[in-house]
């Protein structure tokens, strides 16, 4: 008689990103983790680079059950995720692998209000893991902020653009599949975004400066979040699993992350980037920007119009977290 061998069950998992990157690895970090915590009873089928659903439809797909798991980047979603964006209203915040992880995860464990709009999406997060420190790649040297007034500077944040309109910079929006050709063809002059970003999207082949801000954060939290549906169908010990494969990839993850920033930033110099590095002067200077306090109260009051629950209070305990994580 042959034995009865049970088959193991196949998520599904989308990511607007490539799988061969170093942000692709933080990814996988956590998918085979799944494997080993359910001594493969799990096994996942990831979808990358949106070939099943573009990055800004993740957050719907998980919802709709069109896949089990996805990449949530907040940042595509302003107005489904207003708390979550709240968090990168803090110019710095911590920069090293085991506090960008500490300091997400106790905002999600602390402050209902950030949980709750996973919750309202019928949806669960399970991984936090998040990108490096900020950098300018531009066409030429920058060291000193008054260089951007009059360049035309891109940014994914919203905010990061009013900042490039308090330094007299003229903001400009362009996708992110569109940064390298807008900077070759001159369409773009600078474009802030992680180092992981730049080297990822080889962004030095087309701007060979590269400015590096080690203490600013891009402040977004990454997310593998699940549809609640699913995970709940589970049996209770694969349940568990998942949330402890998430939390051991978390920790896999922080500990090569330090390690991974200096490795990029090499290759770029090994590419013939040239490399110089923001000083406690350009610090100072981002930190008395007028738009740092009207970036504020501009989310205070869309959040008061929108009648979120007590915006102001939600927003000091962020702030409070990752104040402490910064020291």
């Amino acid at each position: 008689m042959v034995p009865c061998v049970s088959k193991a069950l196949t998520l599904t998992y989308a990511s607007n990103g490539p799988e061969q990157s170093v942000r692709g690895y933080a990814e996988k970090l956590f998918l085979d983790e799944i494997e080993i915590q359910t001594k493969g009873k799990i096994k996942v089928t990831a979808f990358w680079s949106n070939t099943l659903v573009s990055g800004n439809e993740i957050l719907k797909a998980i919802t709709d059950g069109v896949v089990d798991m996805g990449f949530i980047n907040s940042n595509f979603y302003p107005k489904a995720m207003p708390f979550s964006n709240a968090i990168t209203l803090n110019e710095f915040g911590p920069t090293t692998g085991a506090n960008l992880v500490g300091v997400f995860q106790e905002l999600y464990e602390k402050i209902p209000a950030l949980r709750e709009e996973y919750t309202r999406h019928k949806q669960i997060p399970v991984y936090f893991f998040a990108t490096d420190c900020n950098a300018f790649a531009s066409n030429r040297k920058l060291d000193d902020l008054s260089q951007l007034k009059g360049m035309k500077a891109r940014a994914s944040s919203r905010w990061k653009l009013a900042d490039f309109k308090a330094m007299g910079a003229t903001p400009v929006s362009v996708a992110w599949s569109e940064c390298y050709m807008a900077l070759q063809s001159g369409t773009v002059e600078t474009i802030l975004t992680s180092v992981e970003s730049h080297h990822r999207g080889k962004l030095y082949e087309v701007a060979p400066y590269l400015w590096v801000w080690e203490k600013m954060w891009l402040g977004t939290p990454y997310v593998i979040s699940m549809n609640e549906k699913k995970f709940k169908k589970l049996d209770k010990d694969l349940q568990e699993a998942i949330i402890r494969a998430g939390k051991i990839a978390s920790e896999k993850f922080a500990k090569k992350f330090d390690a991974d920033v200096k490795k990029e930033i090499a290759d770029m110099e090994k590419a013939g980037t040239k490399v110089n590095y923001a000083t406690d002067k350009d610090y100072d200077a981002w930190k008395n920007l007028p738009s740092i306090q009207g970036n504020a109260q501009t989310w205070l009051d869309e959040a008061k119009a929108a009648k979120l629950k007590d915006p102001e209070k939600v927003f000091g305990e962020i702030r409070a977290i990752v104040e402490k994580y910064l020291k």
